[in-house]
């Protein structure tokens, strides 16, 4: 038994001792060592890219529009005026309904309401300023008559008699029935230059991500070119 011990000692180790039997090295191969030098290159949904606001631009030519809505009201008004009255009075009558809240308080609230809409639009499709339009006609009626109702100090009449008022010598006038008109035509055609531009803006983003996803794919295909010949074999 000592012979066996001392010829074949690896025979009787514990099994603590015995030598275990090591584990295949892993090769690196080509893919495993491009994943480490370089970054995988992003989709184009992943780059980020978010295109520039146009709520600024929309809110100048929103003010623009309340430029040409003022001006095209005074004409409106000067034309209905000149139709209605001899021509003596013409220019007094005309200055008479400018300096009316009518005239100034509705265009000012108009301006404000279109410069709303363009900011909430911002880059949207021309759709958002058609359906906007319709709003913005009725918003501007609205503010006529309530400008209107300013113009006849209805605070110092009765309900019964501002109502009357309202219904007979406001509602229907044509210089009151020219703001929503016009309310409803400036932004719908105004819109579609601010669409545009945004429009614009979109496919300038697309376009700048898809240019970097191109030198991403370009840096990650030149990062593999440069590594040495023997880690290709």
């Amino acid at each position: 038994m000592s012979n066996l011990t001392q010829e074949h000692p690896e025979f009787f180790k514990a099994p603590s001792e015995r030598d275990v039997p090591a584990e295949p090295a892993t090769v690196a191969t080509i893919d495993d060592i491009l994943d480490e030098v370089t970054p995988a290159a992003p989709i184009l949904g992943q780059i980020g890219v978010r295109p520039a606001s146009n709520r600024r631009a929309g809110a100048l030519i929103a003010l623009f529009g309340g430029l040409l809505f003022a001006l095209l009201y005074a004409a409106a008004a000067f034309g209905i005026i000149a139709l209605r009255q001899p021509t003596e009075f013409v220019y007094s009558s005309t200055l008479s309904f400018l300096a009316t809240p009518i005239f100034w308080l509705t265009s000012a609230l108009f301006t404000g309401l279109f410069a709303l809409l363009a900011i909430l639009v911002n880059r949207g499709p021309w759709i958002s300023f058609v359906a906007g339009s319709f709003v913005l006609g009725v918003l501007t009626y609205a503010a006529a008559l309530g400008a209107g109702l300013i113009s006849i100090h209805a605070w110092a009449l009765t309900f019964v008699e501002a109502r009357t008022t309202l219904w007979d010598n406001i509602a229907f006038s044509p210089l009151v029935l020219i703001a929503p008109i016009l309310g409803r035509e400036i932004p719908l055609w105004l819109g579609v230059w601010i669409s545009r531009r945004g429009k614009r803006l979109r496919e300038g983003a697309t376009l700048t991500a898809t240019a970097t996803a191109t030198a991403t794919a370009t840096a990650t295909a030149g990062a593999s070119a440069v590594l040495p010949p023997a880690l290709l074999q």
